[in-house]
């Protein structure tokens, strides 16, 4: 879920639902430097860590966060949690543009823990944008970095594509920054055809990406033959499946309008039947989840998976410990 407009909706659904968060007083900068133990005390590439685990065919996972203003106190309780539960290789922070030098995500990342990868989406920013963000994230230790498209409607922006973003900051900074991108198992909604999604996605492998974090998969088969399509285009950094717990209708519904997301048919019957019913809408996107990514775990494709959490942190917790649970057997 990498468009600038999906991002901007999870704001919008996060609101409604900050109050009802389980918060605990404990500061969040002690926090962050307690995080767990997968987290490197040193500054590294998260790139690097994920070609290990890939090496050794060790599974790993990594949970994807919300950019919330005021949620400082939801993540603190999320990183306590981290400190002896499910312990991710890393995570990363939702990125959306804003006018002016107050930077949102800026603003939160300096208390996260050094593996966290921020989004940083290339339309509607500026060159002297980047030059002022880029310096600021590398004083906080941050060193990786999501480079998307985005879908910004403003044309002031200096960076029509990733791939152009992604260009001005190894020219700028070499290799002081890993970088991952986007890919799209489905197909990017914008593309004319496959093929051109996959020149369009070597091209930013080309220009300096270390790895590549899906869109949603609601389909392990589609991810497996995405996998086996880049490897024969000359895709050859790890892919990482993107992965989603419905555990909302409404949310679903709106998702799949916003970002063009195909949903299969056969989750759609099936949802339609328990739609309201909170509970067991709530089980089934468990169920949903753990077997995709365990589907794709058994083909060997790759060893980990990224977990959309919109901020439910419990659902994230719940679906990590079953899998966790299936790849020590």
């Amino acid at each position: 879920m990498f468009s600038t407009r999906v991002i901007r909706m999870r704001h919008l659904l996060l609101e409604a639902k900050s109050t009802s968060s389980q918060m605990v007083s404990r500061n969040l900068t002690e926090t962050s430097r307690e995080s767990n133990s997968n987290a490197p005390a040193a500054t590294v590439h998260i790139g690097d860590l994920i070609r290990e685990k890939e090496k050794k065919k060790e599974f790993y996972h990594s949970f994807e966060l919300v950019s919330q203003k005021g949620g400082e106190k939801a993540y603190e309780s999320f990183f306590k949690d981290m400190e002896s539960g499910c312990k991710p290789l890393f995570f990363t922070l939702t990125w959306h543009n804003q006018s002016g030098e107050n930077f949102l995500p800026l603003q939160l990342v300096s208390e996260f823990p050094k593996n966290t990868l921020l989004h940083l989406s290339a339309k509607g920013l500026s060159r002297t944008d980047v030059e002022r963000i880029l310096p600021k994230v590398l004083e906080m230790g941050i060193t990786n970095l999501l480079v998307v498209r985005g879908d910004d409607p403003s044309n002031d922006g200096d960076f029509l594509y990733a791939v152009d973003l992604i260009e001005f900051i190894k020219t700028r900074y070499n290799d002081e920054f890993c970088i991952a991108v986007a890919g799209y198992p489905d197909t990017h909604p914008q593309s004319p055809s496959k093929e051109s999604d996959l020149y369009y996605l070597k091209k930013k492998v080309d220009a300096g990406a270390s790895f590549v974090i899906t869109q949603i998969s609601f389909e392990s088969r589609q991810f497996i033959e995405f996998v086996k399509d880049c490897r024969s285009c000359g895709v050859d950094v790890p892919i990482i499946p993107g992965i989603f717990p419905i555990s909302n209708y409404k949310t679903l519904m709106n998702l799949q309008k916003i970002c063009s997301l195909k949903i299969p048919q056969e989750i759609h019957q099936d949802l339609m039947e328990i739609k309201d019913n909170d509970q067991e809408l709530r089980n089934y996107g468990i169920n949903l989840a753990t077997r995709i990514t365990s589907e794709i775990f058994s083909s060997g494709v790759v060893h980990g998976y990224h977990l959309f959490t919109l901020n439910d942190f419990s659902i994230a917790q719940e679906i990590c410990g079953r899998l966790s649970a299936i790849t020590r057997n």
